[in-house]
């Protein structure tokens, strides 16, 4: 996405749930499952689509202030869905997002 699409836009954690908000005043909140254990880090978010729960298998990293998060792109109209329970997806190994159908953001902690 380009810069001005994104920035302003917050990410905010609170117990088991993570909200994005868009500068636009949009944003949507989900349940998030984290494991810092693996390598990458894993954080499963549960999306609802209607009467559905799809859980996306992302990767983060939490480096100082640095926050670096990697989730598979949502199907648009026409295209193979990638996430479960519409097909078999497996966790991203690394931040390598290039050719592949993945979003990486990247945000820094806002000091208060």
């Amino acid at each position: 996405m380009p810069a001005d699409k994104v920035e302003g836009t917050q990410i905010v954690f609170k117990d088991d749930v993570m909200t994005i908000g868009l500068k636009d005043g949009k944003g949507n909140s989900m349940p998030v499952k984290i494991d810092p254990t693996t390598k990458p880090k894993a954080i499963d978010l549960t999306i609802t689509r209607g009467d559905e729960k799809v859980i996306w298998k992302c990767i983060y990293s939490l480096e100082g202030d640095t926050f670096k998060f990697l989730m598979p792109l949502a199907p648009t109209k026409g295209q193979k869905p990638i996430a479960e329970p519409y097909g078999p997806v497996k966790r991203p190994e690394s931040f390598d997002a290039k050719d592949k159908p993945f979003m990486v953001f990247t945000a820094q902690r806002q000091k208060e």
